[in-house]
């Protein structure tokens, strides 16, 4: 282990119970999809015998991730779905509503929409172009969550939008996705998320300007919020420019950056949030975690794939798997 990354090769179901509690502030990942592939390695996720099996075995995994995940941690998970017998099996739905019949809080569906995605939908049904993040978190409310940065990662810094705030990559303002592209790239695991989408998850989830190293709560943005109507109507409640405004869904919320402030009296250090990827294949999330300055905690149960890993991020980068657009 080094102060950027650690690579850890076996079964999440054996490394996980072996983690420090409540040392890790977000987890990213995206696990194996059901009977999608198989890489030759004894009981891997993904080629349990039914849809039932894997959704409970991937919940068994994440639910012994819950002690190493800080209390204002969140877990983002990216599944994809699948055809089965000629119905869709909405394995994302049938995940989430076991995740919460387990405790987990869920808190939001993103969809990921892939425009560069290959083809899948035939002439029987619309390509399939869609994939989903999935945001989960140990407590109902006082979770970390950082939308600024969010926007910053996505180049909307500057953009303002209603219903409050949201992470919207898609030029129309009113679509909740994630609008980010596929990337080609030459390694034989092929089933890799882009960087910028991993990204986007790491500075929503972590501080940007880092954690307390004694009790590891992390340093908190200190926000401005102007709120200014877009469109009056009678009898309606006004605001600080005189215009009025009907309902939350008509207003623009500005935020204004004012610095960072610690939450706790340790009096501890300044370091870097750690972000673990149970299923960490090629490390893309490691890859982003050194690029924006966190820790990066990774389990992968296949050798080969750390050995790459592991050449990837001691480059920090520099070389990556994925060609140029």
């Amino acid at each position: 282990m080094n102060d950027k990354y650690d690579l850890i090769l076996g079964d999440a179901f054996k490394v996980l119970p072996t983690l420090s509690k409540g040392s890790i502030h977000s987890i990213i990942t995206s696990p194996p999809y059901w009977d999608q592939r198989d890489d030759g390695i004894d009981d891997q996720l993904g080629t349990e015998a039914t849809l039932e099996m894997y959704i409970d075995r991937l919940c068994n995994i994440l639910d012994l991730s819950k002690p190493a995940l800080r209390d204002d941690g969140t877990l983002w998970i990216n599944l994809g779905d699948t055809m089965r017998n000629g119905n869709l099996m909405n394995i994302p739905l049938l995940f989430s509503e076991e995740m919460k019949k387990r405790g987990w809080f869920y808190k939001q569906y993103f969809p990921w929409l892939k425009r560069n995605a290959i083809p899948r939908g035939g002439n029987e049904k619309p390509n399939d172009s869609l994939e989903c993040i999935l945001m989960f978190s140990k407590c109902k409310k006082d979770y970390y969550y950082d939308q600024l940065s969010a926007k910053d990662q996505s180049g909307l810094i500057t953009r303002n939008f209603r219903n409050g705030d949201s992470i919207i990559l898609d030029p129309e303002p009113d679509f909740w996705v994630f609008d980010v592209n596929t990337r080609k790239n030459w390694s034989e695991h092929f089933s890799t998320f882009p960087p910028l989408l991993a990204e986007i998850m790491i500075r929503a989830s972590t501080s940007d300007s880092g954690c307390c190293s004694l009790c590891g709560i992390p340093q908190k943005r200190l926000v401005e919020k102007t709120r200014y109507a877009t469109r009056s109507g009678s009898k309606s409640k006004t605001d600080k420019t005189g215009k009025a405004f009907r309902d939350k869904g008509r207003h623009i919320t500005e935020y204004k950056h004012l610095g960072w402030e610690f939450y706790c009296k340790c009096g501890g250090e300044i370091v870097k949030p750690v972000v673990m990827d149970i299923f960490s294949g090629l490390a893309t999330v490691g890859v982003s975690c050194i690029t924006l300055g966190r820790f990066y905690k990774g389990i992968e149960i296949n050798e080969s794939h750390i050995r790459e890993s592991e050449s990837r991020l001691r480059k920090h980068a520099t070389v990556d798997i994925f060609e140029e657009e």
